[in-house]
């Protein structure tokens, strides 16, 4: 089983937000948090905030809500659709990130469309699709 363990400089710059919290995110914040590398947890929907705010993950229900970030925001989205709302709102938005780790399973096309769309405005989309995990949060 692989894990996702952060160590190092406890800079302001890596703090990093997660956007979308379901069992994938709330593990990426709930490690991020541990290594002192997370400023918050986002998602629009109440059983994803429940979740992680069980797991004593800070959380907010939006973007614009999010105060404190730094340049990286790592996603864990469930559709294209959720996708393409986040990058409308990093783009319309006065948001401090520059970086999207985009780890969900949405089509390859459509990650093509949103880091082409993102570079236009000098953020910079890396796709690290994670498939499964049996791990849990813990």
């Amino acid at each position: 089983m692989w894990a996702i363990t952060v160590t190092g400089n406890h800079s302001p710059a890596l703090r990093t937000a997660v956007i979308g919290l379901g069992m994938q995110g709330v593990l990426i914040a709930q490690r991020l948090s541990r290594a002192g590398h997370l400023s918050v947890g986002i998602d629009n929907d109440s059983g994803g905030t429940a979740l992680a705010a069980g797991y004593g993950i800070p959380v907010v229900t939006s973007l614009a809500d999010a105060r404190d970030t730094g340049p990286i925001a790592i996603s864990a989205l469930a559709s294209v659709e959720a996708l393409n709302t986040l990058c409308a709102q990093l783009v319309n938005g006065n948001s401090a990130i520059r970086y999207l780790v985009e780890t969900s399973a949405v089509p390859v096309a459509a990650k093509g469309r949103a880091r082409a769309f993102l570079d236009a405005v000098g953020i910079t989309m890396l796709d690290c699709t994670i498939i499964e995990t049996n791990a849990r949060p813990g």
